[in-house]
């Protein structure tokens, strides 16, 4: 069939209770990925990539419903879209789409017409790889791999000087974020134990440089375990490695500071991907509190491979990433990420409706969660929105209400 055909013909999409919608459409673009692992070698230029199977193409689908019964038929597709089986949908262009919805925005704002905003993860149809491990231990578990390994590389150098005052400098500043946010007297004085020991390894020439590095790890990593939320944790790891890396010109670093410096930030990376899967109670309650930490771990792991390729382009000697160091954590994130994309596509998942009409609290609960007898639902419906006390009587057409199925 001619492609002119192709944009001719509608849109169909059978959701998961097994109803068929006809809406109309605009044409939109897809993205693909590829899941991949970099390999870099201290003595081999260049990058191994190990590219495995495509994951599954992410759409955007603008839709709408027309006519005198579009709020109807939109009602119908929202309550559709709540069944979590996975969605049929026969695109023109695309051809058949297998697909579970992240996100859908509703806005019935205009004249005779509801449109409708879809995000879409292609999906596998038979049951998905079921992992045997459990993701908090295996987290726990290479965390301490990476500090072991890590630690070994230092077995044969030489901290001392400059150098050495160097770690000094950065462990206090670390510290500094770490003591003002440690909430626990009890975790306070360990931290405070683990600090003052690291420093008296530091500061004694006698004790093997592998052992004052894993002192060094533990003590970094400590932020990891504190009683507080997934998101205060990584603040901590945040705010340091933004320390570290808020330096103006690393070319006065020596290759022993370079070596340094990847171990410490590798290490605080580790302490943002081990709090992300370790979260206290029930902290992911929807899917873009999920997503919102990957993108946190992506862009600090995006800012620190940055800085590593910068030390080894402005060494003429050829100075390159240590694979025992890096690596350990390369992978960790890899797993992470992809532990937490489980978590996110079982969670649930945003939905955005623009009110038709004049309503108010109460009228909106009933129709989005239903009304229970202790108000849980009212409760969690103006928490989600911020409704303050001038829209607890009255909420205007056309303001936005999230909520989460």
């Amino acid at each position: 069939m001619a492609w002119e055909n192709n944009i001719a013909d509608e849109i169909q999409i059978i959701t998961g209770d097994n109803l068929t919608y006809n809406p109309l459409y605009t044409i939109t673009d897809n993205s693909e990925d590829f899941n991949v692992t970099e390999f870099n070698f201290p003595n081999i230029a260049g990058t191994l990539v190990d590219r495995r199977e495509v994951m599954g193409r992410k759409f955007t689908l603008e839709l709408a419903f027309q006519g005198d019964d579009h709020l109807d038929v939109a009602e119908r597709f929202r309550k559709s879209s709540h069944n979590k089986n996975p969605w049929k949908v026969s695109h023109p262009i695309y051809g058949d789409i297998y697909a579970q919805p992240t996100s859908i925005k509703y806005d019935s704002s205009g004249l005779s017409i509801t449109k409708i905003s879809c995000t879409l993860i292609e999906t596998i149809l038979n049951e998905a790889p079921r992992t045997t491990v459990d993701p908090v231990l295996k987290a726990k578990f290479d965390v301490v791999n990476a500090n072991e390994l890590a630690s070994e590389v230092f077995g044969n150098d030489s901290l001392a000087g400059a150098e050495s005052n160097n770690l000094l400098n950065d462990l206090q500043e670390l510290n500094k974020v770490s003591s003002s946010s440690v909430a626990s007297g009890e975790q306070s004085n360990e931290l405070f134990n683990k600090y003052n020991d690291t420093i008296s390894k530091v500061t004694d020439s006698n004790i093997n440089p592998s052992e004052v590095i894993f002192s060094v790890r533990e003590l970094l990593s400590f932020p990891a375990y504190f009683n507080q939320t997934v998101q205060n944790r990584i603040e901590i790891f945040k705010a340091q490695i933004d320390t570290l890396l808020d330096i103006e010109d690393f070319s006065i670093f020596t290759d022993m500071d370079k070596k340094v410096f990847q171990n410490n930030v590798t290490t605080l990376m580790n302490g943002i991907c081990l709090s992300a899967i370790t979260p206290i109670g029930n902290e992911y309650q929807n899917a873009n509190d999920v997503v919102s930490v990957i993108g946190t771990i992506s862009t600090y792991w995006d800012s620190i491979v940055t800085a590593l390729d910068n030390f080894q382009s402005s060494n003429v000697i050829g100075w390159n990433v240590d694979y025992n160091i890096v690596y350990p954590t390369q992978s960790f994130v890899s797993f992470v990420v992809s532990s937490l994309m489980g978590v996110a596509m079982s969670a649930k998942q945003e939905r955005i409706l623009l009110t038709e009409k004049d309503t108010n609290v109460i009228v909106l609960t009933h129709r989005i969660y239903g009304i229970d007898d202790a108000q849980n639902n009212i409760d969690n419906l103006i928490s989600q929105n911020n409704i303050g006390v001038n829209e607890m009587i009255q909420i205007k057409k056309g303001r936005e209400i999230k909520y989460y199925i």
